[in-house]
């Protein structure tokens, strides 16, 4: 077992190192993984400690090709297991899951077979622990989440789709409860107001490059090659429009590097408000012109299109458009469509 190190953390220097059969314990984590989606059985898996040696795992876990799929299978069992059960949040958040697994993302593995489809399981377990999971999401700052999510990004369409997704939702959530605490609600998804982070990991006052990084995936031709309409690019534009709701795209402190792509496009800028105030609006206006004039795919346009001109005028009106459906049992908010409400 590891020892602590006084503030709570563990040693992975005490940890236990790999066997050296590593296709028997490949295939025991796979059993344990199916295992863990009986939600009954991850609790008593919890309760007799059998995670312990799984998150000790994961802390001595680095992206060679021998450990490569070993931390593949822990983050996936961790994830299954938490999913939609709290206690395992709060145990996974106990043990600081969330600091090995956000190292996972940030770190190369370019050069090792399989690295994205690891690191899409790593953005998977970060995901199950971070969602609805007020104390998770505090850890997210000292995890490096902000990091990571720029590092997943930059990987592959796999990959990127889940960083997109999971920067959205956090967002959303986010958004959803200071709009439920707004309307004099106490709760917001079953937890109380105070019981959130006083700051996301987004509204720290340090340079952020996330703007360039999901704007990237939006642009209808980078590095000169044209990117096909579809999934992820709906995925960019939802978290740029949350983005948006979150003032993230204001911030005059997000003095970033300007990507290659854009410089080529339209000549490099040094101004750190460029990409939140000047790239997205253009990209934006440019993306309604090609679906008007028939450039663009046309069933991405047809669903997309709506989306497109509510966001852009959003820019002119200084506040995106938002829809919020409420009862005295449930409560719920999203970004909108200009002219329905908002």
């Amino acid at each position: 077992r590891t020892s602590d190190d006084g503030g709570g953390r563990r040693r992975s220097s005490d940890a236990p190192k790999f066997a050296h059969d590593d296709g028997v314990r490949l295939q025991a984590l796979t059993v344990l993984q199916e295992l863990v989606e009986d939600l009954d059985k991850a609790e008593d898996f919890r309760r007799a400690g059998g995670f312990e040696p799984l998150l000790e795992l994961l802390d001595v876990c680095c992206l060679t090709s021998s450990e490569l799929r070993i931390a593949e299978e822990v983050a996936w069992i961790l994830g299954t297991a938490a999913q939609n059960q709290r206690s395992l949040q709060l145990h996974f958040h106990e043990r600081e899951a969330l600091l090995p697994l956000a190292r996972l993302v940030i770190e190369d593995a370019s050069e090792e077979e399989g690295g994205e489809a690891a690191k899409a399981k790593f953005m998977f377990a970060i995901s199950a622990l971070t969602r609805n999971c007020p104390e998770c999401q505090a850890l997210c700052e000292d995890a490096d989440c902000e990091e990571a999510i720029d590092a997943a990004l930059a990987e592959g369409p796999r990959v990127a789709a889940k960083a997109l997704v999971l920067l959205t939702d956090l967002l959303h959530e986010s958004l959803a409860a200071k709009a439920a605490e707004a309307s004099g609600r106490p709760t917001y998804d079953g937890h109380l107001h105070s019981a959130r982070p006083a700051q996301m990991f987004w509204e720290s006052p340090a340079e952020t490059q996330l703007c360039w990084s999901v704007l990237g995936h939006f642009v209808e031709r980078r590095n000169g090659k044209a990117q096909p309409a579809g999934d992820l690019e709906e995925k960019a534009l939802l978290a740029l429009m949350h983005m948006h709701a979150a003032s993230i795209l204001d911030a005059t402190t997000s003095i970033a590097i300007t990507p290659a792509w854009w410089e080529e496009a339209h000549g490099a800028k040094e101004d750190g408000e460029l990409c939140g105030r000047v790239a997205v609006p253009r990209v934006v206006r440019a993306r309604i012109k090609a679906c008007e004039s028939g450039e663009s795919d046309a069933g991405w346009c047809a669903d997309t299109l709506p989306l497109l001109r509510s966001f852009s005028q959003s820019f002119f009106d200084g506040r995106p458009s938002s829809q919020t459906f409420a009862s005295s049992t449930a409560f719920h908010w999203q970004i909108g469509v200009r002219g329905e409400q908002g």
